[in-house]
């Protein structure tokens, strides 16, 4: 079989002649050891490349351009993955003013947005100019979501990593499109806007749903072979979701249903992530077919593969090794999950074993290696 009729026979309950193998995404330091020069991969080191390579002009950001693609192939290639990462983190913003090396200004609107890049923990983050979004803008922001929505078209250069994926592996190998997703922003006021304006929560997450559709839509324009569609949203702590579970049913579950509905007409499917305990809207999720996949899957929240493959079994598995045991686990840690994850791909089988999330910037590189070889070898 080849890498993609693994992947892909997955969703037809097939077997694969052996388990197919991933990593969901990687630090540029970890993927620096291994290839033996700066890796274009990662999350924050690679908006700061971009943001850089957009200041010092088009001959700049079109080698960042090349290099971030040949990187994340040439790790894919090395370590022989079925279901294979394109693309990194992205910020295709170029920004208004350079204050230093590592420090940039963007206008927004009346605001000087000013973002730092931290080389130890590869992370590009605002250090000033941004507030907490205030209770009695929520209108605003949900206003401007929409004109987004309502004017939305694929990027042209979504296809860009893709293509050259295709050809790098003759179109062996199992792709995804990105940026599916609906869920809540990060500060803090949506939580109580939930309970306090709620039609307000909805407009925001119906016009995420359009945007959703419409990339579905762009997909499927795409030149080669390309089913699985990447979603989801951040929802939940080790601890359990961030809102009820009647209110996740309410305002999430029912959209979720619609992207699926949508990627099905496309001949495409729709897979679901959230770190977290979200044991308390799995039925609802994965029993009763809102979505067709699951990734980021937190093992250290109990959220356990083999649990997860007989309680839904027609319901596609991405992961099974924490990023924690990845970090700071022993060889024999590692070696344990892999085992353990690869156990239950076989014996239940709709299971790609890899990396439940991203192989954050201080892993030992021999702890990625030891993993990566070892599920080479006993898949």
């Amino acid at each position: 079989m080849t890498s993609k009729e693994r992947v892909y026979g997955l969703f037809a309950g097939k077997m694969p002649d052996k388990t197919p193998i991933y990593f969901s995404g990687i630090s540029s330091r970890v993927a620096s050891a291994i290839l033996g020069h700066a890796a274009y991969v990662g999350g924050g080191i690679q908006q700061y490349r971009e943001v850089t390579a957009l200041w010092e002009g088009p001959s700049a950001h079109a080698e960042f351009l090349e290099r971030s693609i040949k990187d994340a192939l040439d790790l894919a290639e090395i370590f022989d993955c079925d279901l294979v990462r394109a693309e990194y983190w992205r910020m295709n913003r170029k920004p208004d003013a350079k204050i230093d090396d590592v420090t940039y200004m963007f206008k927004e609107n009346t605001q000087e947005i000013i973002m730092r890049f931290n080389p130890e923990q590869e992370l590009f983050y605002v250090i000033s100019g941004h507030t907490d979004l205030a209770y009695e803008d929520l209108n605003d922001y949900v206003r401007r979501v929409e004109r987004e929505a309502a004017e939305y078209k694929m990027p042209p250069d979504e296809y860009d990593y893709l293509l050259a994926a295709d050809a790098k592996f003759a179109k062996t190998r199992a792709l995804y499109g990105q940026g599916i997703g609906i869920s809540l922003p990060y500060d803090i006021v949506w939580l109580e806007a939930v309970l306090t304006r709620p039609e307000l929560v909805e407009r925001l997450l119906e016009a995420q749903l359009h945007i959703a559709l419409r990339r579905l839509e762009g997909y499927a324009a795409f030149p080669g072979e390309l089913k699985l569609m990447f979603g989801g949203g951040d929802i939940a702590s080790q601890q359990g979701i961030f809102v009820s579970p009647d209110i996740y049913r309410k305002m999430f579950v029912n959209r979720y249903r619609k992207i699926t509905e949508k990627a099905h007409s496309l001949g495409m499917f729709h897979l679901f992530a959230s770190d977290g305990n979200i044991w308390s809207v799995a039925d609802d999720l994965f029993g009763k077919t809102a979505v067709d996949g699951y990734y980021e899957i937190d093992l250290l929240a109990g959220m356990q593969m083999a649990t997860l493959r007989q309680k839904y079994p027609e319901l596609v598995l991405l992961g099974g090794i924490a990023s924690k045991t990845l970090h700071i686990g022993t060889k024999e840690d590692i070696r344990r999950e892999a085992e353990s994850a690869l156990l239950a791909a076989k014996q239940y089988g709709r299971i790609v074993v890899g990396v439940s999330n991203q192989v954050v910037c201080n892993t030992p590189p021999e702890n990625f290696i030891c993993l990566m070889e070892y599920l080479r070898n006993k898949r």
